[in-house]
């Protein structure tokens, strides 16, 4: 079961909501919140429109603030221990994987790599099928300077070969892409967080716990049953434990 707490899996689903404020002294306000929850097509639009803005404001804006012509991220540049992709390259993939440069030769797979290249008046996106696909990309773009994860990157350097010394640690990118969001963005983070607040609530309220006889794993589920019922995708499991001090 991935490690993530609940309030993290919900804040993930940002377009989850309606721009509807949540009180939260009505202790029926998880049920009546639900009638205000986006279909999954509405969400991915809003999503992929954040994209879109974020690909044309924000990318550029960080990227030449970093001095950096060409971002390389990888599917795997999370710790191992996650067991899943990295949570930056989930945040740069368009919510409905359109709009890549090339059409897609992967079949409907998810893409391993991203390249977000500076091309002077926009960024390009690239999705490259694989670490020789990256050297053939670089060397023809020759860029200046080029971001990339200092996490497990023996493969990535051997890829960009003559181009490894233009390298740099990408890590200060990423916490730029992640802490720049739009006012929209902000509004519904409000909500959603007021609702995760809600369900946690909830989950650890005598309604749900009976004090010797629920367990974690009843949480465990109890959590994933709830977001189910809500209607909320959700990335990774809740995890629930006791942890006492000595």
């Amino acid at each position: 079961m991935r490690n993530a707490s609940l309030l993290t899996i919900i804040c993930l689903l940002v377009a989850a909501l309606s721009c509807t404020g949540v009180d939260s002294a009505d202790e029926e306000v998880v049920g009546e919140q639900a009638a205000n929850l986006l279909p999954l097509r509405e969400r991915v639009a809003i999503t992929e429109g954040w994209w879109q803005w974020r690909k044309a404001n924000v990318l550029p804006m960080i990227m030449r603030e970093q001095g950096v012509d060409l971002w390389i991220i990888r599917d795997d540049e999370a710790d191992k221990y996650y067991n899943n992709e990295g949570p930056v390259f989930s945040s740069l993939v368009p919510a409905d994987l359109r709009g890549m440069i090339y059409d897609s030769q992967h079949g409907d797979a998810r893409p391993r790599f991203l390249i977000f290249h500076d091309a002077g008046e926009s960024i390009e996106y690239i999705e490259p099928r694989d670490y020789a696909h990256i050297s053939e990309l670089v060397a023809g773009l020759d860029p200046k300077t080029i971001a990339i994860s200092q996490f497990n990157n023996e493969p990535m350097l051997a890829a960009l070969g003559q181009y490894a010394s233009r390298a740099v640690d990408s890590w200060t990118l990423c916490l730029r892409w992640y802490e720049t969001v739009s006012p929209e963005m902000i509004e519904r983070y409000r909500d959603v967080v007021a609702l995760a607040n809600e369900i946690i609530a909830e989950g650890f309220s005598s309604k749900v716990v009976t004090p010797n006889v629920t367990t974690t794993d009843d949480l465990n589920w109890w959590f994933r049953e709830k977001m189910l019922d809500l209607g909320i995708e959700h990335e990774n499991h809740p995890s629930i434990s006791v942890q006492r001090s000595l």
